[in-house]
């Protein structure tokens, strides 16, 4: 017994290796195919009728025009472990995806029960060599047949495959009994995106994924093509033209909805535009010494434009086709792995909670080479790494080793590298984070009025906070002059220069309508303070900071949410602080400075505690809680 596949029993234990679908599956095929200098790769699905008159996959053929593998190369493609990429330096400047020897036999058998590879170099003969799970049972053998002489099926030539002019290679799938779907087309919806984001950097530079749909006809014995399909790529960075995002920004586009306006401008010329904004400070390659060897890390960070994050409307996350495409893109992960061009694994890995849907908007990628992949983790199915966020302990314990790059043991630098990548994976977070929020904030300061169309353009607080300061604090004894007028007007517009006039001196005829002796509005400004008060015309207005870290992280979400309840309570709660500073220290401008420094200082304090543990509501969750 010289050539074997291991024990059966191993065999039939490696069929649960851990895919997470079929077309994570057929993703190992097609490395196999782009490492063996194709540029074209057909991903063929065949349904027919089965005997109970239901459809089934009756077989999914991977074919290529690449360069092919000699008889003795194929004789050995279906063993586990074998492998022709052992030359590093040649794996580096080829970028070479596959080095460990599991792809091709791992995922055939996790889907199906017979595997058959037909290959064909240029000028030379077509082999096969084939793996059959049911006749190694009966035979009770696990010896490799010798690869053979041998020619494509006739119906091959139905379906366009002929490799035998030229060169290339042929995987046929059948007795398919773990498919993650039942039928074809929902492999072609599942496959898609998963392909499109694995091979977005290849598919731009010009290869083609092509998935297609033919049905077997069994009283015909004839094939009818349902559908075809090019795969595009799929850019979780979205720093990309043309990508698989267009089709949502198109659908947005199409329902001439108030926000479509915002959407087209990301289309030109039946493309689409990058959707997302590079942050260049968080961009850049970390470079890691070990033993005298460079490994390179290229961190890339970029967080979703103005219009896409706010397109006119509050929460655009699960209102729009553009805003659930990068929700799907966040359950995937806001954070991706790519080696050698390929995506090897995407997710959080610690760096944040992915039950917060408002973080759609970041995305972070970390380019490395195949010679780092022990160092990473990487797992033979390469779609998964071992590689986790990682703190320093400072609370004691074990002290870190000091650390020297040329005595270090494959552990400390493992431990040294997983650190500081962390370390600068989590300053790429923080930042965006901060940048999307800072943007959310400003823009909400500048469009989430108060409902009352009176008082549009003005960001005011909640019409519950208004009737109780109203029924507490009492009415104005008058109506305000044309002077007080005026002065409430120029101290508005001070504040508020890009609202028009008529927005401010329509909010200002409501107040006085209403008689109310003050209001709360919402302004950006740079200062430390939550809150502050200005008191002019006999009116207090109290103004809530939209650039404090808890107006971003807690106000802010539970006005996007409509929270009137949990958002007059805050509201009333400043609004009490400022009538009574107001009231009782005003006078004497020695305690003013005193209360204003103090309300600087509660705001540094309060910034502190917010930011330090991220303290913050989630606005979709209380929208979708008010629905149901």
């Amino acid at each position: 017994m010289n050539n074997t596949y291991f024990s059966f029993n191993a065999l039939i234990s490696l069929r649960s290796s851990g895919y997470k679908n079929t077309s994570y599956a057929i993703a190992e095929l097609i490395d196999n195919s782009f490492d063996a200098e194709a540029d074209t790769v057909k991903v063929i699905f065949i349904d027919s009728y089965g005997s109970n008159n239901r459809k089934y996959i009756k077989e999914i053929i991977v074919a290529d025009d690449g360069t092919g593998m000699s008889r003795d190369v194929l004789q050995l493609c279906l063993q586990f472990g074998n492998t022709q990429n052992t030359d590093m330096d040649e794996i580096l400047s080829k970028k070479i995806v596959g080095k460990f020897g599991f792809g091709l036999p791992n995922a055939s058998l996790s889907q199906c029960k017979r595997v058959k590879v037909y290959s064909k170099q240029k000028g030379k003969s077509l082999f096969s060599s084939y793996l059959d799970l049911n006749e190694l049972g009966e035979k009770e053998s696990v010896e490799i047949p010798p690869a053979k002489e041998d020619s494509l099926p006739d119906y091959y030539k139905e379906l366009s495959i002929d490799v035998e002019d030229n060169s290339g290679t042929v995987v046929s799938w059948s007795d398919l009994d773990r498919t993650s779907k039942a039928r074809v087309r929902s492999l072609f919806r599942e496959g898609k995106p998963i392909y499109g984001r694995i091979y977005k950097y290849l598919l731009s530079q010009g290869k083609k994924v092509q998935l297609e749909h033919w049905h077997y006809d069994k009283s015909n014995n004839k094939y009818q093509k349902k559908k075809i399909e090019l795969i595009e790529p799929n850019d979780p960075l979205f720093l990309m033209e043309d990508t698989y995002i267009k089709n949502a920004l198109k659908k947005d586009v199409e329902k001439n909805a108030d926000y479509s306006p915002y959407f087209q401008k990301f289309l030109k010329n039946g493309k689409s535009l990058p959707t997302n904004t590079k942050l260049e400070d968080y961009s850049y390659t970390y470079p890691f010494e070990w033993k005298g060897k460079r490994y390179e890390f290229e961190i890339i960070t970029s967080i979703a434009k103005g219009d896409i994050q706010k397109p006119g409307i509050r929460n655009p996350g699960n209102q729009t086709d553009t805003g659930k495409e990068y929700g799907k893109k966040m359950d995937d992960g806001n954070i991706s792995f790519v080696r050698s061009d390929r995506e090897i694994a995407a997710g959080h890995f610690g760096f944040y909670k992915p039950t917060e849907p408002n973080l759609r908007w970041i995305s972070i990628e970390i380019k490395f080479n195949p010679d780092a992949d022990d160092l990473m983790g990487v797992h033979n199915n390469k779609q998964s790494l071992e590689f986790t966020k990682q703190t320093v302990n400072k609370k004691g314990g074990d002290s870190p080793d000091v650390w020297d790059p040329f005595t270090a043991t494959f552990s400390q630098a493992k431990e040294k590298l997983w650190l500081d990548l962390s370390t600068k994976i989590a300053a790429c977070w923080k930042n965006a984070k901060n940048q999307t929020k800072k943007y959310a904030s400003e823009w909400d300061a500048k469009h989430i009025a108060d409902d009352d169309e009176d008082n549009k353009g003005l960001p005011g607080g909640s019409s519950q906070t208004d009737i109780v300061i109203k029924d507490v604090d009492g009415e104005r004894s008058s109506s305000f002059s044309e002077e007080e007028k005026i002065a409430l007007f120029d101290r508005l517009k001070e504040r508020y220069k890009e609202v028009p006039n008529d927005h401010i001196v329509n909010a200002i005829r409501k107040y006085d309508k209403a008689k109310v002796r003050g209001c709360v509005l919402y302004s950006h400004s740079e200062g430390q303070h939550l809150w502050s008060y200005t008191h002019v015309a006999n009116f207090l207005i109290v103004v809530i900071n939209t650039n404090h870290a808890f107006y971003q992280n807690i106000i802010a979400p539970l006005r996007s949410g409509k929270a009137e309840s949990a958002l007059a309570g805050i509201e009333l709660f400043l609004t009490s602080l400022a009538w009574e500073e107001h009231e009782q220290f005003s006078s004497n401008e020695d305690e003013s400075y005193v209360l204003e420094t103090y309300r600087n200082y509660v705001g540094i304090h309060l910034h502190r505690y917010i930011k330090k543990h991220d303290i913050s509501i989630d606005a979709e969750s209380l929208i979708s809680e008010g629905n149901d």
